[in-house]
């Protein structure tokens, strides 16, 4: 998978891969990391070619003082603290075939370098990957990040600090690809094209076994992440897509039982919309109001999620204080969306506007889950 995608993004006239992860139109950018990581892939192939192509590419790379995150960057540092990893592994794994001076070169920049921290609680699949690569590391077992994995859905299940969404699907992680590597399966999902691959040489044999909990994001109004969700609700469609139903509110006190708290501020004309909820937007997947297409709909109508293997169906109720709402359902991008630079909008958004409400207000979210629909 390493090598597909990196020889995919690979450049006819460097020779290197130029690539941004969080912008697919920036394609003139060389980044360290992946082409470091994609060294790594080479190597460990242990054909002779690839290993003295790595080593040249090496070379090149690590000639720099200092080391940039882009090579257009340079002389400004990058992020260096992610280079260790795939560094190390080369250097430990194969330092009898790299001939000095790369030897002595790879051992310098391994000194100049820290690795990122270990974590100590884990809130997000990138925090669980960068446990999974210190466990790695220290050659103990992946054991204790069981509870954060579904295999049956093939994801990241743990507190959502920071988790993104990639068109109309989740984002396909590392830590994704550590836990399908430790069972021996990946899914269809996981095997898709994507630039995670790059990072794939990073994940070596293993054995764990996932025992999913269910975890609730801590409510933080600090949290700023475009990935911070209340709350995310996956299930498996056609062809191994999933589809996903979110709400990523930072505002609203959130309980596992469905309730929402506003903040005593009322909004003004222009953020009426205090709440809302997202879900993807896919041919299989349909909204409906009462049974009806509808675009409007009222607290007490009934709004359906369906898809061929499960339908949500959502109510609303005011708990606590006095209102009067309106349910809107439009297209849009939910904040998580890594790829939402463009016009083109990926989402289904179901938000409901304040037309006037007391300043205490508890709002109930219900959700009856009904399967296999076929």
């Amino acid at each position: 998978m390493a090598l597909v995608e990196g020889r995919r993004r690979e450049s006819p006239r460097t020779g290197l891969i130029h690539f941004c992860y969080d912008d697919e139109d920036a394609r003139d950018l060389i980044p360290l990391y992946e082409n470091i990581c994609f060294c790594l892939a080479l190597f460990r192939t242990c054909i002779g070619d690839n290993i003295v192509e790595a080593k040249e590419k090496l070379t090149h790379l690590l000639a720099f003082d200092s080391l940039p995150t882009y090579l257009h960057d340079y002389p400004k540092r990058g992020m260096t603290y992610r280079l260790y990893f795939p560094l190390y592994w080369i250097l430990k794994l194969y330092r009898s075939v790299i001939e000095e001076p790369l030897r002595t070169r790879l051992s310098e920049v391994l000194r100049e370098i820290e690795p990122f921290k270990k974590p100590i609680t884990i809130r997000s699949s990138k925090e669980a990957a960068s446990l999974a690569l210190h466990l790695q590391l220290e050659g103990k077992s992946l054991e204790p990040l069981s509870p954060y994995w579904d295999p049956n859905l093939a994801i990241y299940c743990g507190p959502l600090i920071e988790e993104r969404q990639r068109k109309n699907a989740p984002e396909t992680t590392l830590f994704d690809l550590f836990m399908a590597a430790s069972i021996g399966h990946f899914s269809k999902r996981l095997l898709k094209p994507h630039p995670v691959h790059m990072h794939a040489a990073l994940v070596f044999p293993s054995q764990c076994e996932p025992k999913p909990e269910i975890f609730l994001s801590p409510y933080s109004p600090s949290e700023q992440h475009r990935g911070f969700h209340l709350f995310r609700m996956i299930w498996e469609g056609n062809d191994d897509h999933l589809h996903t139903f979110v709400c990523q509110e930072k505002e609203h006190y959130f309980t596992d039982a469905g309730i929402f708290t506003y903040t005593e501020e009322l909004p003004d004309e222009r953020k009426s919309s205090e709440l809302s909820f997202y879900c993807d937007h896919h041919p299989d997947l349909a909204i409906r109001v009462n049974g009806e297409q509808a675009t409007i709909f009222h607290l007490d109508d009934s709004v359906t999620i369906e898809t061929p293997k499960k339908r949500l169906t959502l109510s609303f109720k005011i708990l606590e204080g006095e209102g009067r709402f309106m349910g809107h359902i439009s297209r849009g991008n939910r904040p998580a969306q890594i790829l939402s630079k463009g016009r083109e909008a990926y989402d289904w958004k179901i938000s409901i506007r304040t037309i006037h409400r007391t300043a205490k207000l508890k709002l109930v979210l219900q959700v009856a889950e009904s399967a296999d629909l076929s």
